[in-house]
């Protein structure tokens, strides 16, 4: 083989390794933006969710002047989510609620308190705004 002919071979790889590397980082790239809007679909529809929770804790609760949410977590398992709030600052007064995010609206699987200590009275209510009420969404931007 002529040193020509190796350059082309070495200029034929150089190009081979170039294009496979582009190719790499690009679908890298894509798959990494996908992700990444995946999470924040995810993150607006959990906040969607909170606020509907919220919404339900008015409609169903007396005198609840504020909301503080915990952190959502997901289980595989069930492929449902679990909140806590706590209501009015009273630490006694919290709830636990078991949720499925449903393409337009959040479904309320269950709803979790200690009776011994809860002290808010059930009221159904259709009040249906938040306008009165502060809303502390657990990190959930």
């Amino acid at each position: 083989m002529s040193i020509e002919e190796v350059l082309i071979v070495k200029k034929k790889r150089y190009w081979l390794f170039s294009l496979v590397a582009i190719l790499i980082l690009g679908i890298g790239g894509g798959y990494y933006m996908n992700k990444d809007q995946e999470k924040k679909e995810q993150q607006q529809q959990l906040l969607k969710a909170q606020n509907e929770i919220a919404i339900y804790v008015v409609q169903n609760y007396k005198d609840v002047t504020q909301i503080d949410f915990d952190t959502p977590l997901y289980s595989k398992k069930t492929g449902s989510w679990s909140i806590d709030l706590e209501i009015n600052q009273n630490p006694d007064d919290w709830l636990s609620i078991k949720f499925i995010l449903e393409k337009n609206k959040t479904r309320i699987i269950s709803t979790r308190y200690n009776q011994d200590d809860f002290s808010l009275k059930k009221e159904l209510d259709s009040y249906n705004s938040l306008d009165k009420i502060t809303v502390n969404y657990g990190g959930i931007q």
